[in-house]
């Protein structure tokens, strides 16, 4: 016999409000292991959570799929990190940047920081109350300010760049894992957890919980939130482990359905697997074990089916990332490789592992994907070290003087520093001289000042320069200022 307590977790989790009395044990709990404990959604869980009678609309699917062709390619050549650069563990499921141009890449081992040369882990430690909360690394996020947070196993946490410490955020006991972290237009952190959407104020830390009603279909289809975010028109919306749902923040209610077949049918998808993203050409991509597209104006869901061009190959629909480039390219990461997509022709680029070229792709099972400031994309993958690329192989461009121009170069060949301000200028110093190159003006720098012994200023707002020193141990520090510096 199958106890109340029992029946009540299957109903809550799964949404099963009948199982016959006889039904065996074992099975049930079974059932109810794999509905609370994994990322896989047995058929008899996603069948039951279907929402009938809506008071919303319902998004509608395609009956069939628009297949489009995969074909492989090799133009690409992929770098990959050294073990030696200290990397805590090869397996990174994210990765982001800060302002200051730091890495960050969350390991199943740790947090992660590259400053481009190596590593510094950052680890739990049960000594110490302010380092990372748990080891395993689900969600990295950098918020508007320039914060950098985390969800591990056991909580959330931000990152104090000054004291290089961490500060816990407590959501609720005991601590649910955050998958995804997003911001909204008004500040707010937007927590997918699989015990509910939360909603906190970075600033008070105060949290707010919204959840599935069984009794309400208003309420958010499941408590399973894998995936949130604005989309640039300012709708919310979600993807639990039932639907992609429009979420409307002010009222904590549902005003948008669309049923994802994948769920249906039982996903072996993991919770973090899944999102959406709109690009800019106006369309919203969903990923997970399958790909579609969003038509919001006929509220038309769109499955696609990726296959190989060879009569055999096989179809591709397991989506594990997806990455917008600066230029607009859409790149998808998959259980067989990374894909681009070419909109031209309406066709997907694979790349994929050859063990017989140390410049392809590391392995074909990619996880994670980012692009840095300096337009590289990186990849983070299940089991190998992750690699980089640039799709654009950029070359050194000479800083030579013009013909009659001498203050288009640096003046002399030996150039002892470089230094890039806020404002994006490069600030060269060489043996006699301190010049400026502005990003605006292509392979020209302007002279600043000669440089005379001492500490060298220079003034913005003013343009003034000036020169501080002393000319014997003896005397006084004097500082001489000069009119400003030509441009």
């Amino acid at each position: 016999m199958v106890s109340l307590a029992v029946r009540a977790l299957l109903k809550r989790r799964c949404g099963i409000r009948k199982l016959a009395p006889h039904s065996p044990g074992l099975a049930s709990f079974v059932i109810l292991y794999v509905c609370l404990f994994s990322g896989v959604v047995p058929p008899t869980c996603a069948a039951n959570r279907q929402v009938e009678h809506l008071p919303f609309p319902q998004a509608q699917v395609d009956s069939g799929h628009a297949s489009l062709p995969v074909i492989d390619a090799t133009d690409i050549r992929f770098a990959q990190l050294s073990s030696g650069q200290g990397l805590s563990q090869a397996r990174v499921g994210q990765i982001i940047q800060d302002d200051q141009g730091f890495l960050w890449f969350g390991t199943q081992y740790g947090l992660d920081r590259y400053d481009g040369y190596e590593f510094k882990a950052f680890m739990h430690d049960p000594a110490r109350a302010n380092s990372l909360s748990g080891s395993f690394i689900h969600s990295v996020f950098k918020d508007h300010s320039g914060a950098i947070w985390a969800g591990t196993d056991q909580g959330l946490d931000r990152f104090d760049r000054t004291t290089e410490s961490f500060t816990h955020f407590h959501l609720g006991n005991p601590e649910p894992i955050v998958f995804g972290i997003s911001q909204d237009s008004g500040g707010r952190l937007w927590l997918a957890t699989e015990g509910g959407l939360y909603r906190l104020d970075p600033v008070t830390g105060e949290a707010e919980r919204f959840g599935h009603d069984p009794a309400d279909s208003s309420t958010l289809t499941s408590d399973g939130i894998h995936y949130t975010g604005e989309e640039r028109s300012g709708n919310f919306w979600l993807i639990t482990s039932a639907a992609l749902d429009a979420f409307d923040r002010a009222r904590g209610k549902v005003t948008q359905h669309v049923p994802l077949p994948e769920l249906a049918q039982g996903s072996m998808c993991e919770a973090g697997c899944r999102s959406f993203h709109e690009d800019r050409s106006g369309d919203f991509w969903i990923t997970g074990n399958g790909l579609y597209s969003l038509h919001r104006k006929l509220n038309q869901l769109t499955p696609y089916s990726l296959s190989d061009r060879k009569p055999s190959g096989a179809a591709l629909t397991s989506v594990n990332v997806m990455l917008e480039d600066h230029d607009g390219t859409l790149w998808f990461g998959t259980n067989t490789g990374l894909l681009k997509f070419d909109r031209t022709h309406r066709e997907f680029i694979r790349y994929r592992r050859n063990p017989g070229d140390s410049g392809s792709l590391a392995e074909n099972n990619v996880v994670a994907l980012f692009e840095d400031r300096e337009a590289n994309i990186w990849v983070g993958f299940n089991s190998k070290l992750p690699d980089y690329f640039a799709e654009t192989q950029r070359v050194f461009e000479p800083f030579q003087p013009s013909i009659g121009d001498p203050s288009s170069s640096p003046g002399e060949d030996l150039v002892s520093a470089i230094y890039e301000d806020r404002q994006g200028a490069l600030w060269i110093g060489a043996d006699v001289e301190c010049t400026s190159a502005i990003p605006t003006t292509r392979n020209r720098i302007s002279p600043l000042w000669k440089i005379r012994r001492g500490l060298c200023g220079w003034e913005r707002r003013t343009g003034w320069t000036s020169s501080t020193r002393r000319r014997s141990l003896s005397q006084p520090f004097t500082r001489r200022m000069d009119r400003p510096a030509m441009w």
